[in-house]
């Protein structure tokens, strides 16, 4: 698999509550994609991007302390928990954009981009006027609905 190959590894942004659960989820998270990954001959990281005590603090998030019916102490051992679904989800969606960026190389991004405008392009020219298909700046689409545009894994850092 080329993934499996790539350099640096792949890295898996996850988002999750900081909780007793949530630490026992990316505990398990980080051996079982490791696992795959070494079963592929690749290396597989996996990041927690949110929710952490600092974002919390800073959008001022509602604190709860550890549930005493969980079992998952050793994952654990904080006196606060907050919940995921408590920040805003622009505030969410800043957190994740900044964190694919930050992992985005932009000369790799432009040049796959550019690519994909002038397949589009070349595309486009195979059709007549009538066909249903409209330009745009950036990106073709069939009208009314857009299409998405891939983002190729090779963008990333």
């Amino acid at each position: 698999m080329i993934w499996a190959r790539a350099t640096p590894p792949v890295c898996v942004v996850r988002i999750g509550d900081y909780d007793a659960s949530g630490q026992s989820m990316h505990t398990v998270l980080l051996e079982d994609i490791g696992a795959f990954g070494a079963d592929y001959g690749g290396t597989v990281e996996c990041v927690r991007i949110a929710i952490t005590p600092k974002q919390a603090r800073a959008h001022g998030l509602p604190s709860a302390p550890p549930k005493p019916t969980d079992h998952r102490p050793r994952h654990f051992i904080d006196t606060e928990t907050w919940q995921a679904e408590a920040l805003d989800p622009n505030d969410l969606a800043a957190i994740l954009e900044a964190a694919i960026l930050a992992r985005l190389d932009p000369g790799i991004r432009d040049d796959v981009l550019t690519e994909e405008i002038a397949s589009g392009q070349a595309l486009l020219h195979r059709f007549d006027a009538g066909s249903g298909y409209a330009q745009t700046d950036h990106n073709w689409r069939l009208s009314p609905r857009p299409v998405p545009t891939p983002v190729a894994h090779r963008c990333f850092r």
